[in-house]
C-alpha cells in the first residue's frame, strides 16, 4: 500500500486497529469515508462517557482529531474526558514507512486525573501492536518494529502559573 491507501485503510478501519469502539455520528457516515473528511464527528466508547471527537484537520498522509464540547454540536456524544488533540499518519524518509500517533492532550475532570494517563497508554500500545501485526500478516511479507514511544508528561499546573509570569515559557519543565 501507498501510504495514503494505508493511511485511509486505518482510519476506515479503526475497530480493528483498536480495543475501543469508533464510529461516526449518523449525520457524518458520507463525510467520515469520503477523501474530504473535514469536520467530521466520531464518537468514541469510553467507560463513564463516550467522548466526541471532529476531524479538524486532514492531508493525504495524515489526518487529527480534536476533542471539544460545543452545544448542538457533539449532541449525539459524549464530552470525552480530556482535552486535546490527536494526529495519526503514515511517512516514508529514505525508503522506510512509519506510522505514527501522535498526541497532545490533558485531563478534564477529577476521574481523569485519579485514571491518569494508563488507559490512553495501553490504548495506543495495543494500536501501534496491531498495526504491525497487520503489517507482519501481509502476503508480501511485511516487516515492522514498534519504536519505543516518547512519553513527555507536563505539569499543567506548572504552565499555567508561568503563562501567567513574566518569564519565559522556555523555563517551563516537564515531569
Amino acid at each position: 500500500m501507498t501510504d495514503e491507501e494505508f493511511i485511509n485503510y486505518f482510519r476506515l478501519n479503526l475497530n480493528t486497529f483498536t480495543d475501543t469502539a469508533w464510529a461516526p455520528i449518523a449525520t457524518d457516515i458520507s463525510t467520515w469515508a469520503s477523501s474530504y473528511r473535514l469536520s467530521s464527528i466520531v464518537n468514541i466508547t469510553i467507560p463513564f462517557d463516550d467522548g466526541g471527537v471532529v476531524t479538524s484537520d486532514y492531508d493525504a498522509c495524515c489526518w487529527v482529531f480534536s476533542t471539544g464540547k460545543q452545544p448542538g454540536l457533539f449532541n449525539e456524544v459524549g464530552t470525552y474526558p480530556v482535552s486535546g488533540n490527536r494526529q495519526f499518519g503514515m511517512t516514508t524518509e529514505n525508503g522506510v514507512k512509519t506510522f505514527f500517533i501522535h498526541g497532545a492532550n490533558r485531563s478534564k475532570n477529577l476521574l481523569g486525573h485519579i485514571v491518569g494517563y494508563g488507559p490512553a497508554d495501553e490504548l495506543w500500545e495495543t494500536t501501534l501492536a496491531n498495526v504491525k501485526e497487520f503489517i507482519e500478516a501481509q502476503p508480501q511479507g511485511g516487516q515492522c518494529s514498534i519504536n519505543t514511544p516518547d512519553k513527555i508528561r507536563l505539569n499543567w499546573n506548572a504552565i499555567r502559573t508561568q503563562l501567567m509570569s513574566s518569564s519565559p515559557i522556555t523555563d517551563i519543565t516537564c515531569d
